[in-house]
């Protein structure tokens, strides 16, 4: 049984899909502290004149360090319409957006006050899209404390599981010699995700799982379990 942990990010980049597809049981690292620094509240999609960020506004001011199933969006903005027409003006000649392009549109209509429930949203349909079978739980349901490592331990254990699922990324800050001293494995993963037709010429990597769902749609799962 393997486990992977991930942080539900505003279109996550498509390497930590790879995870999910690996994984039998994935952590949601809902108490996570939030950083300004951090891609939570962003996403790199790519535009005629290469990538850029799309940035959700959070309410940060004199919050730092708290949770990330605390952090709120701020009202009043008109981000959504932005994102939806900046995604619209760039994706609308994919071959799939004419399948997604309603979900879309009613997803950025509502209404979303905490930054969290607008990613879980993402990634449940994610899931389903990309055929990912693994069982997700949030790691606020489970105690776990200490260092990074030794919560991954307790997640390894509580779910009966005998493997961490891991991109290679987090090698300079990640210590597998910690689990392998409690008897668990540690697979590390290539960020690479196999190379698909993209708008605007050539192909970038690390883009937000987005580009990936509106260029091959379902089909996504096949290129992120090849290189």
């Amino acid at each position: 049984m393997k486990l992977a942990t991930f942080t539900p990010k505003y279109w996550p980049r498509q390497v930590y899909f790879k995870k999910l597809l690996m994984a039998d049981v994935v952590v949601l690292l809902d108490i996570q502290p939030f950083s300004s620094s951090t891609q939570i509240n962003r996403a790199p999609i790519k535009t005629v004149n290469g990538w850029q960020w799309i940035t959700i506004p959070v309410l940060s001011k004199g919050m730092k360090g708290q949770p990330l199933c605390r952090v709120q969006i701020k009202p009043d903005t008109t981000w959504s319409k932005q994102h939806f027409r900046t995604i619209l003006v760039n994706y609308k000649n994919a071959p799939f957006w004419e399948t997604y392009a309603d979900w879309l549109k009613h997803t950025y209509q509502q209404s979303w006050t905490f930054l969290i429930e607008l990613n879980h949203h993402l990634l449940k349909f994610l899931v389903q899209q990309f055929h990912i079978k693994a069982k997700v739980v949030l790691a606020s349901q489970v105690e776990a404390t200490g260092l990074r490592e030794q919560k991954v331990v307790r997640y390894l254990e509580t779910f009966s599981c005998d493997t961490y699922v891991v991109e290679s990324d987090a090698r300079s800050f990640f210590d597998d010699r910690i689990l392998v001293q409690q008897g668990f494995g540690c697979q590390w993963i290539s960020p690479n995700v196999e190379p698909y037709n993209q708008q605007f010429g050539d192909f970038l990597p690390n883009l937000s799982v987005l580009d990936l769902l509106l260029n091959v749609g379902p089909y996504g799962h096949w290129h992120l379990q090849r290189e």
